[in-house]
Formats: structure tokens, C-alpha cells, sequence
């Protein structure tokens, strides 16, 4: 099967149908020029003509700001999942590409700042706030795997809330003369209610 080809106006090289944007005004459906020198030609115009085409940019703004914001707000609000997950990935992608050079990192700030961790590790579940933000993690992260679950988001960010107001929610769930320094078992009960109202979990 023989591929459809076009000859650039700039270049003068024949190219792949697919090297071509779209022109409706044209007879074949094609713009006149190729991705690559399009975009060149593109970049010279911009680059003569900088401050008009700032100013009338400024001005269509201006004009349509509502209109303009509106479609900037839904298309952000329909690309948030595709948005994270490729973030996500990349981030799996960076860390598996990377490992030796993040763990011999992260073991060179352990030896400069020795103390300093060792003091938090003692320490950190002596805090309320830790252990909360702990709990809530194992919550979130059994929940998710229990269900086939994809988490697309830190799990704070899924909370709802802040960590001091869920504590002040938690402490309300209290009976008399409970406190967190006498059971923690309220908090791992609590991530479990919190984990039903988790929207943004996507299969």
C-alpha cells in the first residue's frame, strides 16, 4: 500500500501526508507547508512582529476574559485525572531509571544529618499529628488495594481537609476521658469513615 506524500512549499522535499496540519481552505484538506517549517515560519513572524502580536493578544483577552477563562477552567477540570496520571508515571518512570542515584542520595543525607534523623524516627509517632497522617495512609492504602484501585493522589490531599481539622473532628468523636495519648484506635476507626467519602480514587 502506497503512502500518500506531499511536496512542502518551503522546502521543496516530499513528505508523508502526516507531516502536514490540517487547512480547510486549502483543496486537498493540507496546509501548504510542513510541521517543521510552519512552526519555523511561525517563530520568524513572531519574532518581527513581537510587540503587535502581544498587543492584539492583550486586547482578544480582554475582550473575551470570561469567555476565555470559562473553557481554560472545564478543559482543566476535564483533564485532571489524564493530567495526574501521567505525572504519576513519569515520576514511576524517573525513580525505576534513577534508583542508584536516589538511594545513594538519599543514604548521603542520612550520614551527613545522622542525628537529625535518627531523632525524628524516635520521634515521629510521638507526635499526634504523625501518627494521624500515618494511620490515615495505611487506611487509604488497604482501602485502594482491597478495591483494584488506581490512588492518583497524595493522601492528605484526598482527606478533604487539613490534618489539624481532622484531629479536631476526631477528638469530637471522643468519649469522656479518652485523649490520643491513651488509644490511637479512634484514629484507625476514623480512617476507615473518612476513606467512604474518597471521590477522586479512579478505577
Amino acid at each position: 500500500m502506497t503512502e500518500e506524500t506531499k511536496v512542502c512549499s518551503r522546502c521543496k522535499i516530499e513528505k508523508n501526508i502526516s507531516l502536514f496540519t490540517r487547512e480547510n481552505r486549502s483543496k486537498d484538506g493540507l496546509c501548504c507547508y510542513c510541521r517543521e517549517c510552519q512552526s519555523v515560519k511561525q517563530r520568524e513572524r513572531y519574532i518581527k512582529n513581537n510587540d503587535e502580536m502581544r498587543r492584539k493578544a492583550r486586547e482578544i483577552y480582554h475582550k473575551n476574559k470570561t469567555k476565555i477563562n470559562e473553557r481554560c477552567r472545564k478543559r482543566r477540570a476535564e483533564n485532571v485525572v489524564e493530567k495526574r496520571r501521567k505525572e504519576l508515571e513519569y515520576e514511576r518512570k524517573y525513580r525505576r531509571e534513577y534508583r542508584d542515584k536516589i538511594l545513594l542520595k538519599q543514604r548521603r543525607y542520612r550520614l551527613e544529618n545522622k542525628e537529625k534523623v535518627n531523632k525524628y524516627f524516635r520521634n515521629r509517632y510521638k507526635i499526634i499529628k504523625i501518627k494521624i497522617e500515618h494511620n490515615l495512609r495505611q487506611r487509604i492504602r488497604i482501602a485502594v488495594l482491597s478495591q483494584s484501585c488506581e490512588k492518583l493522589y497524595k493522601s492528605i490531599d484526598l482527606l478533604g481537609c487539613s490534618v489539624d481539622e481532622c484531629r479536631k473532628w476526631l477528638e469530637g468523636m471522643f468519649l469522656p476521658g479518652m485523649t490520643f495519648g491513651i488509644t490511637m484506635d479512634m484514629v484507625r476507626v476514623s480512617g476507615i469513615l473518612i476513606i467512604s467519602s474518597l471521590a477522586p480514587v479512579s478505577t
